[in-house]
């Protein structure tokens, strides 16, 4: 969930049985406010504080990307091509 923050998808997720997951966001007070909300719960999730056109991830390393509207605020198109570049390798064909 890249832009996850303190959105309360991480919740929903858990709650339907996922598992791996990974939120990532810039600011680390709104992912310590989802860890706080989430309690014991918290610690089945990766949290990622990072810019995501920095952050390197494994190829292949997820079977779904959800993006919370990140990538409409990405105004310089390297940023967005680098962006571009980390969905398609991180995530798993088909």
């Amino acid at each position: 969930d890249v832009g996850g923050g303190a959105s309360v998808l991480v919740d929903q997720l858990l709650e339907q049985g996922f598992k791996h997951i990974t939120v990532l966001d810039l600011a680390e007070a709104a992912l310590q406010k989802s860890q706080v909300r989430l309690g014991e719960l918290a610690n089945k999730v990766t949290w990622l504080i990072a810019n995501i056109v920095e952050v390197e991830f494994a190829d292949h390393q997820f079977d779904l990307w959800h993006d919370r509207a990140v990538f409409h605020f990405l105004a310089e198109h390297n940023d967005q091509q680098r962006y571009l570049q980390k969905v398609t390798a991180a995530l798993k064909s088909g």
